[in-house]
């Protein structure tokens, strides 16, 4: 009930961003990761554990790109264009 209370709570906020429910990933593969691979049952499936590997790696990968490259790409650049002196442009008033 903590991991579901806190995941409803934070879902509620207007400024979701997913570093505010990476908490609640921890405790979640503790309590359903064994069930989700099949290995609760003693027989775990190698063909599932290999979907579930290979959806995983491309799932990770797309976030990466995204977060990565995507989502911050202009701040780098923009942080090192702020030190340059501003130049006055021609036909405007100084």
């Amino acid at each position: 009930s903590t991991i579901i209370t806190g995941l409803l709570v934070l879902s509620c906020a207007p400024h979701q961003e997913p570093r505010f429910l990476l908490p609640c990933i921890v405790p979640l593969v503790f309590l359903y990761g064994q069930r989700v691979v099949g290995m609760d049952n003693k027989q775990p499936n190698p063909k599932k554990r290999a979907i579930l590997t290979t959806l995983w790696v491309v799932f990770n990968s797309i976030l990466y790109l995204f977060f990565g490259w995507l989502h911050q790409g202009g701040l780098i650049p923009s942080l090192l264009h702020l030190p340059l002196p501003v130049t006055p442009q021609e036909g405007s008033p100084e």
